[in-house]
């Protein structure tokens, strides 16, 4: 369970890092979505148990067969989930 809690903080901090900052503007519309999300008691930070809830149900949306890992085939399959909805929601503001 501890080598199961090390991997799923090391790819959270991973998904963090590779997201772009969500407290700034974006197109003028939206500010602040992903810290929102993550910030749950709305006190203005992401406390640990906050970032660790909000990343663990990130993993368990990716792990599509529920085994507890993540496979190459799974992040790659939600990459590209990610692009077309990223694709999708550029098309629609066109």
């Amino acid at each position: 369970m501890k080598k199961l809690s090390k991997l799923v903080i090391f790819i959270c901090l991973g998904l963090f890092a590779s997201l772009p900052v969500a407290a700034e503007e974006r197109d003028g519309k939206r500010k602040g979505g992903y810290f929102k999300k993550m910030d749950t008691d709305d006190n203005g930070s992401i406390s640990r148990a906050e970032f660790v809830a909000h990343h663990t149900k990130r993993f368990e949306q990716i792990d599509s067969n529920s085994d507890g890992s993540l496979s190459k085939d799974e992040m790659k399959a939600h990459h590209k989930k990610r692009k077309q909805e990223r694709q999708e929601r550029q098309n629609r503001k066109k």
